[in-house]
């Protein structure tokens, strides 16, 4: 964990049914959220779209120089392949430290509802071929130190893991294959998302340079998953996210990809398009600001807020398993 940048610090955002997602972006304090997943047919998304620009220009820190990742190899709509720069199918026993770091949030101050992410086996595993994210109850309440902000008292632990000092990107493919948790009520939210190395660089404030969560798990709306394109716009852009990605089956693997170039980012659900936006963000910035810089990937599993507040009937255990997760550049 030493000499890490840092984790970034924000509030994830409550679902709600329209497009109140799209307004209810407010930072507050040490918290934020995201994961991976085999296909099951995901129903009710939006046709799929063809990328027309697919150009793509990589400054990733990490590679495994190969062409292909899990021993596969794709193809642009040019013909060209699609270069491998990360990779991991979680075939051994242990999570690999020259590609993650576990989540402290009594060392990055993180947290998104009342629980404490820890570095533990019971948090934080792998096995049978899948990465194990699990937030647990505890025998009794404890106290989570923070760097910044003191203790707070819980009785809930949980895992997360980045690539913050590992590996970062800018443009590419990104996809991973996750099942989330099996609860139907509120309190529990899982996350797959991106954020940028350098956080500060077009502004103090989130969301000044930009989030990407390409996946969104809600409990309260378990039949669906959420993805939203977090960055400051120039005007409304209802294109930036979509409450409609229904999927049939959530605790089963599904595989959740983002494409992204200087033009769009395009997001889909086992093959099917749930978000395509080609962002317009708002002065002084101009597009292809803010996402034109290296994102790192973040996966969570964390106690929910807001309307999908933890209140002490969703299941624990609780787990998010992930097959794999690969780039392409």
């Amino acid at each position: 964990m030493n000499g890490r940048r840092g984790i970034p610090r924000r509030t994830p955002v409550s679902p709600r049914v329209g497009l109140v997602v799209l307004a209810a972006c407010a930072l507050a304090g040490s918290t934020m959220a995201s994961l991976s997943g085999i296909s099951a047919t995901a129903a009710t998304l939006t046709p799929t779209k063809v990328l027309s620009d697919t150009s793509t220009v990589s400054q990733s820190t990490a590679s495994d120089g190969q062409s292909d990742c899990g021993g596969v190899t794709l193809y642009k709509p040019d013909g060209t392949a699609w270069a491998c720069t990360f990779d991991d199918e979680f075939d051994g026993t242990t999570l690999d430290p020259t590609k993650w770091n576990v989540v402290q949030t009594s060392v990055d101050g993180y947290h998104s509802g009342k629980e404490c992410d820890e570095d533990t086996s019971d948090n934080v595993f792998v096995s049978g071929g899948a990465l194990h994210l699990v937030i647990l109850k505890t025998a009794k309440p404890f106290e989570c130190h923070t760097p910044e902000k003191g203790p707070y008292s819980t009785q809930y632990t949980a895992g997360m893991v980045t690539t913050d000092g590992t590996f970062s990107q800018t443009y590419g493919m990104f996809e991973v294959k996750a099942a989330f948790p099996a609860a139907t009520v509120r309190g529990l939210q899982s996350s797959l998302w991106l954020w940028p190395v350098n956080s500060t660089y077009y502004g103090p404030t989130w969301p000044d340079s930009g989030e990407i969560d390409f996946a969104e798990w809600y409990s309260e709306y378990s039949n669906r998953v959420i993805p939203v394109v977090h960055y400051n716009a120039q005007n409304l852009d209802p294109s930036r996210t979509n409450n409609n990605c229904y999927v049939s089956d959530t605790t089963g693997y599904n595989t959740y990809e983002m494409t992204w170039t200087p033009d769009t980012i395009t997001i889909t659900i086992d093959g099917q398009t749930c978000v395509t936006d080609s962002w317009r963000p708002s002065a002084p910035q101009q597009k292809p600001d803010p996402f034109n810089m290296p994102f790192y990937i973040n996966l969570t599993t964390e106690l929910g807020i807001n309307t999908n507040q933890f209140n002490g009937t969703a299941p624990l255990p609780a787990e998010t398993s992930i097959d794999w997760v690969r780039a392409w550049s």
